[in-house]
């Protein structure tokens, strides 16, 4: 297990959490079968929650709209910091198969349904909403073709050291 050994809060937090020491999740093998065990409750929630969101949203009084934003927002959190730290050690990602696509869509669906909600109940509306929904994508998109080009350069600096 590679952790960096800068001294940054980040690092400092995924070193507690990891437990390289194994002082609270025991040996390499105890610690696989937990890390097993918070994908699968990972992946449960990334549906589940998104999607009672979602409901929530669209049936809210305009007075909670807020507060389920902070909850929607603070939920996603923890999802970019894991991808982040996946990115940075540099994990390979293998080509996206139909589970990949299937997964993307069920997580990812209720959220934009939330999201829109939200938007709704908030009075983003007409140009507003259909503004930060380009803008989103638009974003999106800039993300997706600039993590393609640094997966593009890593596979041609690890041929050239080849």
């Amino acid at each position: 297990m590679s952790t960096s050994n800068q001294t940054t809060r980040g690092n400092a937090f995924t070193r507690w959490v990891l437990d390289e020491d194994g002082d609270w999740w025991g040996d390499e093998q105890e610690r696989m079968r937990r890390y097993e065990g918070i994908a699968l409750m990972e992946h449960a929630q990334m549906i589940l929650f998104p999607s009672v969101m979602a409901v929530m949203a669209w049936t809210c009084p305009k007075s909670a709209a807020p507060w389920l934003l902070a909850a929607l927002l603070a939920f996603l959190y923890p999802t970019m910091f894991g991808t982040a730290y996946v990115l940075k050690r540099h994990v390979r990602v293998a080509r996206w198969r139909r589970n990949q696509v299937l997964w993307t869509a069920l997580s990812l669906g209720p959220i934009i349904a939330a999201l829109a909600g939200l938007a709704s109940k908030l009075g983003l509306s007409g140009a507003g909403l259909t503004g930060s929904i380009v803008g989103g994508v638009v974003l999106g998109l800039i993300g997706l073709m600039a993590y393609k080009a640094q997966l593009a350069r890593r596979a041609r600096s690890s041929a050239e050291l080849d």
